[in-house]
């Protein structure tokens, strides 16, 4: 805002590990520096992220980060993607603003079948974003059933070549429908289920599927 003086980019010197960065004039009053960009989204945020980790435990994949220097951090939104392009939320944790190192955890309870993409969304209090690198687990690529449409409104259609039981979840891993399925296309009413995403599961393969 208005308490900083933007004093131009000089020109840069080295490279990600050291180097030097030169004011575009001559400085003679200094107070606190800091070194940003003027795209607010890109500019760092106010905590350190140590690390950010994803791994199997049984069917479900455990996340967990350790950050330290936390100030004005706002949330942690845990997103998955099966393709690393589009990714989507599954969690969000409120930061406690530590001074101090912390480490926090999230379970994906019904991760999808075949390769899942985790990522970590720091938000601030200003609702400036930044995000951890990506880290990949792989539940193999087994595909039993489909699901469509997708996206769904009222009705979805679960297409199986068994009979058996399908589990509809809701993206924070809560059973919200169980129905019996028979080989071939079966129509689910979903009317009363609420808009978002959801992972329709059958013999232990899971399909997700979005309702408008």
């Amino acid at each position: 805002g208005t308490l900083w003086e933007d004093l131009g980019n000089g020109g840069t010197t080295g490279n990600d590990t050291v180097g030097t960065v030169e004011t575009t004039a001559q400085v003679g009053t200094f107070s606190p520096f800091t070194i940003a960009t003027t795209n607010g989204i890109l500019n760092p945020l106010p905590v350190t992220l140590i690390s950010f980790d994803a791994a199997k435990q049984g069917s479900q994949t455990y996340l967990n980060w350790v950050v330290a220097q936390e100030e004005g951090i706002s949330m942690y939104i845990v997103e998955r993607s099966s393709d690393g392009n589009h990714f989507i939320s599954i969690n969000t944790v409120n930061s406690i603003n530590s001074a101090v190192q912390h480490t926090y955890s999230v379970f994906d309870n019904v991760p999808l079948n075949g390769t899942n993409y985790y990522r970590l969304e720091i938000v601030d209090n200003t609702g400036k974003i930044t995000y951890s690198d990506i880290r990949v687990i792989n539940y193999g690529n087994q595909n039993s059933f489909v699901i469509y449409p997708n996206p769904a409104k009222n009705y979805v259609n679960i297409q199986s070549s068994i009979a058996g039981v399908a589990y509809i979840y809701n993206i924070r891993g809560a059973l919200v429908k169980t129905v019996t399925i028979q080989a071939g296309v079966n129509n689910i009413d979903i009317s009363k289920l609420s808009s978002g995403i959801y992972v329709g599961q059958m013999n232990g393969q899971k399909k997700e599927f979005m309702k408008e």
